[in-house]
C-alpha cells in the first residue's frame, strides 16, 4: 500500500512540474545545452545546432535519413553521444566503437524533435509505476507543449515544410498505402504518433509527419489501407 500511495504522489509530482512548464529532460536535445547561469533554461550549442541544420538542409536537398547519415560519418561530425563526451555535457551513454558512427533513427529523431522549433514538449511518455524502466508513449492529446520557451534552431517554415516533404516521400508497403493521422492537431506542431497504434514501449512506434487543418478531424484508416 505505501509503495502505491508513493507511486501516486511521485506521479503526480511528474505531472505538476511538467504542467508548469518545467524541463523534464535531465539532457538537453542536441543542439542544446543547460544555460551556465539557469540550469532549468536551455540555450543553443552552436556547433551542434550547426549540424542540426546541415540535416534538416540535406533532407530538403533530397537525402533521407540513411543519406544523411552516411553524409555525416564521411564528414566525420562526432554522434551526439559522443560529441556530448568530447565536450564534457551529460550524456547516458557510454563512448561509441566508431564516434563517427551515425543511424538513421538517430537522424529521424532529429528530423522531427518539435523542440527544434524553441518550444517545450512535457508529458510524451510515463512509467508504470516510479520503480519501473519501462517507458510508454502517451497519447499526443496529453502532451503538455509550451511555445517560445528557448531560441528555436529550426524555422517553423522549415520544420513544417519538411515534414510534409518526408510524408510525401514514404513509400507504399505492400498492405496498401496508410493514411493515419492523430487525433491531435494544431497548425505549429505537426508531429505526432499514430494514436491506433496506442501505448507502446517501442521506438519505432508509427510516425505521422503531417497534420490536417484546425477544425478537421480525419478518423485513422490504418486497417483499411488504399489500393496500391
Amino acid at each position: 500500500m505505501f509503495a502505491k500511495d508513493a507511486s501516486k504522489k511521485i506521479k503526480a509530482t511528474w505531472q505538476s512540474k511538467g504542467r508548469s512548464g518545467e524541463h523534464l529532460c535531465i539532457i538537453p536535445p542536441y543542439g542544446y545545452m543547460k544555460d551556465p547561469e539557469d540550469k532549468k533554461h536551455w540555450i543553443v550549442d552552436e556547433e551542434a545546432a550547426a549540424i542540426v541544420q546541415k540535416s534538416f538542409s540535406l533532407c530538403v536537398d533530397g537525402l533521407g535519413p540513411t543519406q544523411i547519415a552516411k553524409w555525416l560519418q564521411q564528414n566525420n561530425v562526432p554522434n551526439p553521444t559522443d560529441y556530448a563526451h568530447e565536450k564534457g555535457l551529460l550524456v547516458c551513454n557510454a563512448p561509441t566503437a566508431n564516434p563517427y558512427k551515425w543511424t538513421n533513427e538517430t537522424v529521424s529523431l532529429i528530423l522531427e524533435r518539435i523542440e527544434y522549433l524553441g518550444h517545450t514538449v512535457n508529458l510524451k511518455a510515463s512509467k508504470p509505476s516510479f520503480k519501473s524502466k519501462k517507458k510508454v508513449w502517451n497519447n499526443p492529446s496529453e502532451w503538455v507543449i509550451f511555445e517560445n520557451t528557448q531560441e528555436p534552431i529550426i524555422g517553423k517554415s522549415v520544420f513544417l515544410g519538411l515534414q510534409n516533404i518526408r510524408q510525401a516521400r514514404r513509400r507504399p508497403t505492400k498492405m496498401g498505402t496508410w493514411v493515419c493521422f492523430p487525433d491531435w492537431y494544431t497548425a505549429l506542431i505537426a508531429t505526432a504518433r499514430c494514436t491506433y497504434a496506442g501505448p507502446t514501449t517501442s521506438s519505432r512506434n508509427r510516425s505521422i509527419t503531417s497534420a490536417p487543418p484546425i477544425g478537421k478531424t480525419v478518423p485513422c484508416a490504418r486497417r483499411t489501407p488504399s489500393a496500391v
